[in-house]
Formats: C-alpha cells, sequence, structure tokens
C-alpha cells in the first residue's frame, strides 16, 4: 500500500563477561542446616591450588573459625558445634590467595 515498512530487528548482545577459570577447585559445603559438623568436599586437578583456607565468621563479622585444609582431595570434616545457634558466613581460600567460594551456613540445634 505504500504506506512504510514494517520490520524488527532483534539483537542479543552479552550483557556482561565472566571469566571462565577452570584451575579453581571445586569447593561444597554441606548439610546446612546442621547440628555444627560440615563437610567441605574439595576436588581440583591442579594441586597449586591446594591447601585451602577455610574462614567462618558470624553475623557480626567476627572470625570464629580459621582452619587449613590439607593438600588432599576429598570430603573434611569442619566441626562447629561449640557454636551457638545461627547464620554463619564461609570464605575458602586457595593456596595462591584466590576465592575458590564462599556462602553460608546455618546451625540448628
Amino acid at each position: 500500500n505504500k504506506l512504510g515498512v514494517i520490520f524488527k530487528y532483534q539483537y542479543s548482545a552479552p550483557l556482561s563477561v565472566e571469566e571462565n577459570n577452570n584451575s579453581k577447585p571445586e569447593v561444597n559445603m554441606s548439610p546446612t542446616p546442621s547440628h555444627g559438623i560440615f563437610i567441605l568436599s574439595c576436588h581440583s586437578q591442579y594441586n597449586e591450588q591446594l591447601p585451602l583456607t577455610m574462614q567462618i565468621f558470624n553475623v557480626l563479622g567476627e572470625q570464629v573459625l580459621t582452619e587449613t585444609i590439607p593438600a588432599t582431595q576429598g570430603d573434611h570434616r569442619i566441626i562447629m558445634n561449640n557454636q551457638s545457634s545461627g547464620i554463619y558466613l564461609y570464605r575458602v581460600i586457595t593456596g595462591t590467595g584466590d576465592l575458590a567460594n564462599e556462602g553460608k551456613i546455618i546451625i540448628q540445634k
């Protein structure tokens, strides 16, 4: 009809760039909630990332536990049954100083 042209142009550009660094160890904490005993699972094919340092903080930001995880892969027990019920924040630092994981755990007695 010579009234104009209708078209649609859709461009999908990435919204962010995330570094994919597979050299970091895979680190997980479970179970949560727990009565105070947690399992830290560590799996890495890069031994230079080990040992790991586990730091746990209460909600006031006070560090309540620091533990060095030896240079072995697998599961490690983190015992916190002397702490009161509540939410705690943790971070795991690699032997090279990189952040391997962080999150929260819950102690429920």
